[in-house]
């Protein structure tokens, strides 16, 4: 209930006869006269908000401190009062249609309720409307953010579409935005989570927006209701795989890639292009007939040039042009005609 009190004003005026000493008897007179001023009016709040923020009743705020501020149009200024909770917080003073700021600090968070009284100098009071704030100056948190193939490996490819997971601690989450950078460099939005907190949220990276042999960033950034904001950022590297190379005509081979560079290394000595040894990878017509051709200079080394069977020249003639010939003809011979020769030959 407001208070009601007069604001008295006592003006005393003499009216004294010139040369007259005024007596209080009854044959003489004081005249008095009393002005009395009465101020029912109680001050008027002509601008009251949260300065630091565009803050409504009953809201959450992230700040540590509320900056209020407020104009009073009352010419008998006096003070006014911050209560938090109902206790008395502080005093000041104001000035007639001036603009007045106030800061209350708060050293713990929780809800609060803040209530602003104005007093003039004839007692009257008007009491601002009830702020309800709950302080929350506690960023959300994250814990076990993992990024992993689909399949639960830990080594991604560029053939693998990835799971990115992390569990986010708040219990007035507002929401989480899942970003990624693929290899490109450029950030773009993969999916949005609203509402509760204390869970894990996860989503897939796709292999699309993947290169081999580059690095990977990936980030979550959660809100609060408050307003506190987090935003850190994971990477991983998209590791190259060796991969067999398309075989032509029945030939063969392994290919390598490192660091996007394709390396040939041969594993089959005939590679069935109509060129003898063509690689230096040792064809020759016993291993390679496709490419290589029977010729004596194969079986000789007298061309350099061309892989040979036996190393020894000497020895490889004797073979071919004495040894061989003779068996074919102890072979073709009938067999009365082969034991007159082995008689020939060894005697006996």
């Amino acid at each position: 209930m407001n208070k009601l009190t007069l604001s008295i004003i006592f003006v005393f005026i003499l009216y004294l006869p010139e040369g007259f000493s005024p007596r209080l008897d009854n044959l003489n007179i004081i005249q008095q006269d009393v002005i009395v001023i009465i101020d029912l009016t109680k001050p008027n709040i002509t601008h009251f908000n949260v300065s630091n923020t565009a803050f409504t009743n009953n809201s959450f705020l992230s700040a540590s401190i509320l900056n209020l501020t407020f104009n009073i149009t009352e010419a008998r200024n006096l003070s006014v009062v911050s209560y938090v909770n109902g206790i008395k917080n502080m005093t000041v003073n104001y000035i007639n249609n001036v603009a007045k700021n106030i800061t209350i600090p708060f050293t713990e968070d929780g809800n609060r309720t803040i209530l602003i009284e104005i007093n003039d100098s004839a007692g009257n009071i008007i009491n601002s409307t009830v702020l309800g704030v709950a302080i929350d100056s506690t960023i959300p948190s994250a814990v076990n953010a993992s990024n992993k193939t689909t399949a639960g490996g830990k080594t991604i490819t560029a053939e693998t579409d990835v799971n990115i997971s992390v569990y986010v601690s708040d219990n007035y989450l507002s929401n989480c935005t899942f970003e990624t950078n693929g290899s490109a460099g450029n950030w773009f939005n993969i999916t949005t989570f609203s509402g509760r907190g204390n869970t894990t949220y996860s989503t897939i990276l796709s292999k699309a927006n993947f290169t081999g042999g580059q690095v990977v960033g990936w980030k979550y950034h959660c809100y609060d209701i408050a307003g506190n904001y987090l935003d850190p950022i994971n990477t991983f590297d998209v590791v190259v795989e060796s991969q067999p190379t398309p075989s032509g005509g029945g030939g063969g081979g392994l290919q390598v890639i490192i660091n996007a560079t394709n390396i040939t290394i041969t594993e089959l000595t005939c590679n069935k292009n109509g060129i003898c040894n063509d690689l230096g990878q040792g064809e020759d017509f016993l291993n390679c007939p496709s490419d290589c051709k029977f010729s004596t200079k194969a079986l000789t080394c007298d061309d350099p040039t061309i892989p040979c069977v036996f190393k020894n020249a000497t020895v490889a003639r004797i073979i071919i042009f004495i040894l061989l010939p003779t068996s074919l003809v102890f072979i073709i011979l009938p067999p009365e005609a082969r034991r007159r020769l082995k008689k020939y030959i060894v005697g006996g």
